[in-house]
């Protein structure tokens, strides 16, 4: 299955929305997140929150 057929438009949009890589913020405590190695990591160091999308 290719990226483009995994999501459907909906989740798509709501990654834009809440995914840190995007907003920058962590989507569970709304802390900033620094990305360690770009586009790799994105947990948050403030409440756990793990991107387990990688």
């Amino acid at each position: 299955m290719t990226p483009e057929q995994r999501w459907s438009r909906l989740e798509k949009l709501a990654i834009l929305d809440l995914h840190p890589m995007f907003t920058g913020r962590c989507p569970q405590c709304e802390a900033g997140i620094a990305c360690e190695k770009a586009g790799v990591h994105w947990d948050c160091g403030h409440c756990g929150w793990k991107d387990d999308s990688a």
